[in-house]
């Protein structure tokens, strides 16, 4: 199922249902929001109605199948970037997608630091194949992201 970001978030406004996101939910996360440079604020689970702490929706709806839920949605949150997570959750789905030459390449010189020269070098390619390789990997990652926005 296809939804435009738009029509949630105008759900989430008027605090409208959608009918076309019945039974094809599970849980629905969120949270208070938090500027950059402050600590994340836990993560919240949707009832229905509103947003309330994961620990007392589980008391009042228990979910064995879902392992320590409480903490690990805290660990999601901490940090720095924690008030990004699903941000960051986006990107790395976004990078499974990406071929196996595009993903080394982009982790090399995007997360590591290496420049385009050290990839070629590491990778036994010319250098020209190298900056290819991780220019098409960021156009395919900003193209990915794009269009889980959009949805």
């Amino acid at each position: 199922m296809c939804w435009r970001r738009s029509k949630l978030d105008k759900a989430n406004r008027s605090g409208e249902l959608v009918p076309e996101l019945k039974g094809t939910i599970d849980l629905f996360f969120g949270g208070e929001p938090a500027l950059a440079n402050q600590p994340a604020k836990p993560f919240q689970i949707f009832d229905g109605q509103k947003l309330v702490p994961i620990g007392e929706y589980l008391k009042r709806s228990p979910r064995p199948d879902l392992i320590d839920l409480e903490r690990r949605m805290q660990w999601l949150a901490v940090g720095p970037y924690g008030n990004r997570a699903g941000n960051i959750l986006l990107l790395a789905k976004a990078c499974t997608q990406l071929p196996v030459e595009q993903r080394r390449a982009l982790v090399m010189a995007g997360l590591l630091g290496h420049t385009a020269r050290e990839v070629s070098e590491a990778e036994g390619i010319p250098l020209g194949t190298a900056k290819t390789r991780i220019r098409t990997a960021l156009l395919r990652l900003r193209s990915a992201l794009t269009e889980e926005r959009a949805e």
